[in-house]
């Protein structure tokens, strides 16, 4: 009940400002007056009215009106506001002085000290002032209540003055006293306000130095995360310069190799021609039951074996010609598993995991030849029982693959991948399995050209090819094929076969290769053509612009000095438009788009060459 009370009476009078402090206590002043000059006003009305003392109601009613009415509305300023409430209180005092008696030096008195508290000191001091003048006065010119007025005070000015100077004394004091603590108060108030501005003011300075702090904090360590992700970034960009180094190394060494192992496949064919077709040649003039017979037909295999050897060394080199066709990668390895099952042995596994790769577009006898190799190089790492792994899969390889690995380059691929649990390299040798000759196996146990041949081949046909392997974890070929459009898919692998008949036909024959040279004419002329021999390009168009008659066929090599074959041809068929041509060659740069493949109407017979072959290949040339 107490509490509720108190908070009433709290509510009632108002919040105590302490920066303004006077404001509010002229609002718990007037409140309270209000409160209490409503009980007094009453009787004090009543018993005024019984008495015929008018001027008193109308004073107690001005006064609580005007009370009341800055109380409750507050419609003015602080000083007009409390020097009306001292005007009410002084205007009672007054009137009370001159109608009722000493009662009236209350109002004087609060007069005076509500002033001295509103409106400081200097007010309270003027108004001790007035209220000494207005009891001198009303004393002097008696206008003061009877009761004021003792037996020869109201006759005798010196008395009535001694009354008003001890009122006056006694406000003075009071005023002064009150005036005095008020202004000690204020001036502490002050002194704590400054300090408390100061704590602030230093408080605040402090937050800002402990904000700015914690900034600085975090700035440097803003800064020093960026810096070790800068340093992080660094060595991730010279990790990534020093493997595109070495990528870059790697190509320009197997580019190399290329070039190399063509020129040497040319000079070795050239070689390989002459032995074969001598052999050949020879053992024709021998009798079957002849001793020699054998002797020749051994060395015609061995030039069979050293002609597959040079085909190896041009697919590597990607001088090797092809016949591509688009077809489905999944159906085209299909059907190769039994095959490969063939080959790697009952002892090895080979599981199959077709994922719909789509299109691609190669000659499918060399993607025979990429899997052959890599199912050889799988059964011989498994080296017993194992797992050989055949899938396909499909992928688009974007900027960020591209960039870290320089042969590749953007695009939808088809993947065929091979996996073996075999026992696996170390990256010493993943360096350099796809060079030519190199191999692990014993000596004779392989020519090292397996892997080299796969190289070539997915190089020649634009593609990707990529190893992960570990001592001891298997190893896996990835091949990354362009995709080609669904619509051109025609897989058609039937061979053509041409009859080995001769003719009598005259051809131009341009060999620079005195062996090679002396062999093929003489091979043509045991066929029935009329041959012309030229001994390079000069003598070819010096042969051609004296002889008045029809030649049919020019058979030329490839690469010559001076000229080369598709020079010569050139040359010659302006004069001779239906001439056919047919190329002769071990190595076919010249013949050769980017991809490897020979332009539509091109006949072209690699050596080394059998009398057969080359028999069909005039026909063939011959017959289109």
């Amino acid at each position: 009940m107490k509490d509720r009370f108190l908070t009433r009476l709290r509510a009632l009078l108002g919040s105590f400002n302490p920066e303004r402090w006077r404001e509010s206590l002229l609002r718990i002043v007037l409140r309270v007056g209000l409160g209490l000059g409503v009980l007094v006003y009453v009787p004090s009305v009543a018993i005024a009215w019984q008495l015929d003392m008018s001027a008193i109601v109308i004073a107690d009613t001005l006064a609580v009106l005007v009370v009341a009415w800055l109380a409750l509305v507050e419609p003015l300023t602080f000083t007009v506001r409390a020097a009306m409430l001292c005007a009410v209180l002084f205007s009672l005092g007054v009137v009370l002085l001159a109608l009722v008696g000493p009662v009236a030096q209350i109002y004087l008195l609060g007069f005076s000290l509500i002033a001295t508290l509103l409106l400081r000191m200097r007010v309270g001091l003027g108004t001790v002032a007035l209220n000494a003048a207005t009891m001198l006065s009303l004393g002097l010119l008696g206008h003061a209540a009877p009761e004021m007025t003792l037996v020869g005070w109201g006759e005798s000015p010196t008395a009535w003055a001694v009354v008003t100077v001890n009122f006056v004394f006694v406000n003075a004091l009071l005023v002064a006293a009150l005036g005095a603590i008020v202004g000690s108060l204020e001036e502490i108030t002050a002194r704590e306000r400054h300090a408390r501005q100061a704590l602030e003011t230093e408080q605040a300075s402090l937050v800002a130095t402990n904000e700015r702090l914690e900034r600085e904090v975090a700035e440097r360590r803003r800064t020093e995360e960026e810096l070790r992700a800068s340093e992080v970034r660094e060595r991730a960009l010279e990790d990534e310069r020093k493997s595109l180094d070495a990528q870059v190394q790697h190509a320009q060494k197997m580019d190399a190799i290329g070039r190399l192992a063509g020129g040497i496949a040319h000079d070795f064919n050239n070689m390989l021609s002459v032995i074969a077709g001598y052999a050949s040649l020879a053992r024709e003039s021998v009798p079957d039951s002849s001793e020699l017979q054998s002797d020749l037909g051994e060395i015609l295999k061995a030039t069979e074996r050293s002609t597959q050897l040079t085909s190896q060394l041009l697919a590597f080199a990607r001088r090797q010609p092809i016949a591509p066709q688009v077809f489905e990668l999944d159906e085209a390895v299909e059907s190769t598993l039994r095959m490969l099952r063939r080959l790697v042995g009952e002892d090895i596994q080979v599981m199959w995991k077709p994922g719909r790769a789509g299109v691609v577009r190669m000659d499918p006898a060399q993607l025979d030849q990429v899997l052959v190799n890599l199912a050889v190089n799988a059964r011989d790492a498994i080296g017993g029982v194992g797992l050989l792994s055949v899938e396909t899969s499909h992928v688009t390889l974007d900027e960020e693959y591209v960039r870290m690995h320089v042969e590749a380059r953007e695009g939808s691929f088809a993947v065929l991948a091979v996996s073996d649990d075999g026992c696996g390299m170390d990256e010493a040798t993943r360096a350099r399995i796809f060079e030519p000759f190199f191999t692990t196996k014993p000596i004779g146990a392989g020519t090292g050209l397996g892997l080299a041949t796969v190289y070539g081949i997915i190089k020649q046909n634009d593609g990707l090819i990529r190893v992960y392997s570990e001592p001891g974890r298997g190893t896996t070929f990835r091949v990354y094929l362009p995709s080609a459009l669904e619509a051109e898919a025609t897989v058609n692998r039937a061979s053509t076969t041409v009859s080995n008949i001769g003719g009598e036909e005259t051809i131009l024959l341009v060999e620079d290769e005195p062996t090679v040279r002396e062999l093929t004419a003489r091979l043509l002329e045991r066929l029935g053509y009329r041959v012309l021999v030229a001994d390079g390009p000069r003598a070819a168009l010096e042969l051609s612009a004296a002889h008045a008659e029809e030649i049919h066929l020019l058979v030329t090599d490839v690469v010559m000095p001076q000229m080369s074959g598709r020079d010569v041809r050139e040359a010659l068929t302006k004069e001779r438009p239906a001439m056919r041509c047919l190329y002769v060659s071990g190595y076919t740069a010249d013949l050769l788009s980017p991809e490897g493949v020979l332009e539509e109407g091109v006949h072209f017979l690699p050596k080394p060459f059998a009398p057969s072959a080359l028999a069909a290949k005039v026909r063939e040339a011959l017959a289109t």
